[in-house]
């Protein structure tokens, strides 16, 4: 059964997708429904589908959605509907050429639309909102944990390195409104709430392969060496050593690969991150060959919520 699932994986997310697209969950979100209610065979084929992948519930002529349906609804407040349909829109077709990536490596997203995807987003400013709503759904319960699992009330002064929108930086705050915090990208996304902006996060826009701020007690930078292949993770790695001082310390948040034959979600990602970005996740001991190639070592890592760790780096 197990072979057959996967098998019948890409079905399986083609029609959660079709789903998605056609707002049928959306008309469920608000309470019960009765079945006759969906005349449509189009409605009638789709209720049967979201049935049978466990979105809807029936009882009787009563439905209702599962737990699992409410999150693919526009408007939960964790919602995954983004998520899904930012993959399925952008990333799925990058798949098609995995073949082409195990053979050759590099990039399918830069095969797919000619350029990273990191550029492409750029240049696609309603596909960029879209991205950047569905990690702030995806992440935010994550960072609230993070943010409470790590001694970040030891610094004085964290700069955030690729922080995009800054929900790490704000859970941090939320908890430690002493804590000055600085997110630092490319192009820094608008703080997600007024509240963002009363907590005082800065914003700054900085180029991680060229520089950061200098002389903060703590950076950070949750998932974004994974993004890169290792000569561009060991420029990042580098640009952020340069600005640190002799106390300083680097905490990158990753997934790293477990032992090999041990299932774990960051051999999932792994693939994903190849097809998707030409990145890859690592091993611990690949990460700390790649802190030394950058000037820094692996001085602690410890597991977080899975299947993150937190990994401590400091200057040779």
């Amino acid at each position: 059964m197990y072979v057959l699932s996967l098998m019948h994986a890409g079905e399986t997310f083609d029609a959660v997708l079709n789903l998605l697209r056609s707002g049928l969950l959306d008309q469920f979100s608000s309470d019960e429904w009765s079945a006759s209610s969906f005349g449509d065979t189009s409605q009638k084929e789709g209720m049967e589908k979201a049935l049978s992948l466990g979105l809807i519930t029936r009882n009787g002529e009563r439905i209702r959605l599962t737990s699992a349906g409410t999150l693919l609804t526009k408007n939960h407040p964790q919602s995954l509907r983004d998520h899904f349909l930012f993959v399925g829109e952008v990333f799925r077709p990058c798949y098609a050429l995995d073949q082409e990536c195990l053979a050759a490596g590099g990039n399918n997203f830069q095969r797919c639309y000619g350029s990273t995807f990191f550029e492409w987003l750029s240049r696609h400013p309603v596909e960029k909102k879209f991205f950047h709503s569905a990690m702030c759904a995806t992440q935010g319960p994550v960072e609230e944990f993070l943010a409470n699992d790590f001694p970040f009330a030891d610094y004085s002064w964290i700069v955030d390195v690729g922080g995009g929108s800054g929900g790490l930086a704000s859970a941090i705050k939320k908890k430690y409104c002493e804590i000055r915090i600085t997110v630092a990208d490319t192009d820094p996304g608008i703080p997600r709430s007024t509240d963002d902006q009363k907590r005082n996060i800065e914003f700054q826009v900085a180029d991680f392969f060229d520089r950061v701020p200098t002389g903060a007690d703590l950076y950070m930078a949750k998932l974004v060496i994974h993004d890169w292949p290792d000569d561009e993770a060991e420029r990042i790695l580098g640009t952020i050593r340069d600005s640190m001082s002799e106390s300083s310390t680097l905490l990158l948040i990753e997934s790293p690969l477990p032992p090999l034959g041990r299932p774990d979600a960051a051999c999932l990602w792994d693939y994903h991150q190849m097809v998707a970005f030409g990145g890859k996740e690592r091993s611990i001991d690949a990460f700390q060959a790649l802190a030394r190639r950058a000037g820094l070592w692996l001085s602690a890592t410890r597991p977080t919520i899975p299947p993150f760790h937190f990994l401590e780096m400091r200057r040779l």
